[in-house]
């Protein structure tokens, strides 16, 4: 077993020489210590996701080959599915459609994004508060709250692999703190190189990412005007909804942990207004004589409601 422990900062000094760290530096350095474990080593999790008494188990493969990460996601319950990153190539594969591929920086997994990148942008909309020790999974593990400073986004608790560094449990937490979704990790194996199976599977050739995809632009049926501060473009396209075989203007926004997805569909049903909850995501539909704006999200509902209100229309279809 092998751990970056050199590359670990010393989280009982703070940044000026003589003096004690406050609780939110000393957060911010084991914020900053999950996200290089997470990126930087080698290692097998199996984990499980709880969401409104559903449960869905992983295993999660991470590892780094000839300098490039490679991360592979298999979902252990319903129809085989798996995701695979190589570099910026991810790769989606399931029994019911042909291997596709895109470029990401991550897969967009069970584990929230933020925690991959360093936390200096998250301070800015959380208060990060350093609680006490408790055990996961074997494991003696640091509680570290992320606390939202508005009422726009939810809040996330981590415990974290004192040893190791990676996150053995993430909740995310309403404003009563009522627990919306659990990630507890129920098996965790960090190794000192790639896996066998790992390697094998960076030998894999998968399709090339589509260019086509990835550049068709919003059809200019409307824009955006607001969004909750913090939030940034993540993906703006055009593209056609599976399930309905319609075109829609698609953007998706995130503040490094929650995300808000912003649809306009032209040929919408007549529905003034849809609010849908199920834990996991809330939604928000307003029909505006035949176009629909539709917002979902990991956010509260009052959020995306002021989201959806004030994207305006051009009236094109």
């Amino acid at each position: 077993m092998a751990a970056n422990v050199a590359e670990v900062p010393d989280l009982s000094q703070g940044g000026e020489r003589g003096t004690r760290p406050t609780n939110t530096e000393q957060a911010l350095q084991w914020l900053g210590s999950l996200s290089q474990a997470l990126t930087h080593d080698n290692y097998v999790l199996s984990l499980v996701k709880v969401q409104e008494g559903r449960v869905q188990p992983f295993r999660y493969e991470h590892g780094v080959i000839d300098g490039e990460q490679v991360e592979h996601l298999v979902f252990l319950n319903g129809p085989p599915r798996e995701v695979v990153r190589k570099g910026d190539i991810v790769t989606l594969l399931d029994m019911d459609h042909s291997p596709f591929s895109y470029r990401a920086d991550s897969i967009r997994g069970p584990i929230p994004d933020a925690l991959l990148a360093p936390p200096k942008d998250l301070a800015e909309h959380y208060d990060l508060v350093l609680a006490g020790i408790s055990r996961i999974a074997g494991h003696p593990a640091q509680l570290l709250r992320i606390v939202p400073k508005d009422s726009y986004r939810h809040g996330y608790w981590i415990w974290i692999d004192k040893d190791s560094r990676l996150p053995l449990r993430v909740d995310r937490v309403a404003q009563d703190a009522d627990v919306i979704e659990q990630l507890m990790v129920v098996d965790l194996d960090q190794l000192d190189g790639p896996s066998e199976h790992l390697q094998r599977v960076a030998q894999v050739s998968f399709p090339a990412p589509s260019a086509a995809a990835s550049q068709l632009q919003p059809q200019a049926l409307g824009s955006v005007n607001w969004l909750p501060p913090g939030f940034h473009p993540v993906v703006a396209n055009y593209h056609r909804l599976a399930l309905l075989g319609e075109g829609v203007d698609y953007w998706l926004y995130s503040d490094g942990l929650a995300e808000i997805a912003v649809y306009i569909n032209p040929s919408a049903p007549s529905q003034e207004l849809t609010i849908h909850q199920n834990g996991f995501y809330n939604l928000v539909g307003i029909n505006h004589g035949g176009i629909e704006v539709m917002v979902v999200g990991t956010v509260p509902t009052a959020a995306l409601e002021r989201v959806a209100s004030q994207v305006s229309l051009t009236g094109r279809q």
